[in-house]
């Protein structure tokens, strides 16, 4: 299976410099919210500028590593754009569980939709985020890799369509609190 998820190479390209961007400008927000354990933050993602990657470079470690009271963590995020539901692939979920990371999952809890938009104008996207904010609609929750293995050896792993095919699992909202709480996402424009 192909990581182009059915796309070219350069919509492939185009994607990742937009969600790279979209990422770490949520990185950003989250590491200043009120409520975040985090003190800091270190960006350590393979070219973690957009940029594509050739074939054969490892792109599987984490994205980020974050400093709390109680030491460092290994962190990915992962932006979840529309209500309802969160999506993982599975091997991306293996490969977390593997290097014992996080995910920092940021949910659009709205009605509204934020999924990547065609044009992939990072401002005006980013410019929609805000107003999601500002309703208090954007919500956290830092999900460690023991739960992750619990959400994984729970849920039946499916082929996802909009993934390009790849095998994944999908957790519905009604069963978050099984796994973890959703937290304000409190942080100042």
């Amino acid at each position: 299976m192909s990581r182009l998820d059915k796309r070219t190479l350069g919509e492939f390209k185009n994607h990742m410099r937009f969600t790279t961007e979209i990422e770490s400008r949520l990185m950003e927000c989250w590491a200043v919210s009120t409520n975040s354990p985090c003190l800091a933050y270190i960006d350590q993602g393979v070219d973690n500028d957009g940029g594509y990657v050739e074939d054969g470079v490892d792109t599987s470690d984490v994205d980020f590593i974050i400093i709390t009271e109680d030491g460092q963590e290994k962190v990915e995020l992962k932006f979840v754009p529309t209500a309802g539901k969160l999506t993982l692939k599975l091997n991306d979920v293996k490969n977390y569980i593997r290097q014992q990371a996080s995910i920092l999952f940021i949910f659009n809890t709205s009605n509204e939709s934020l999924k990547v938009p065609k044009d992939l104008d990072v401002e005006s996207h980013w410019e929609r985020i805000k107003r999601t904010h500002e309703k208090g609609e954007l919500k956290w929750a830092l999900v460690d890799y023991k739960t992750l293995g619990k959400m994984l050896g729970s849920t039946e792993p499916q082929k996802i369509p909009y993934m390009g095919g790849k095998t994944g699992i999908i957790i519905t909202q009604k069963r978050y609190d099984k796994f973890f709480t959703l937290m304000d996402f409190t942080y100042d424009d």
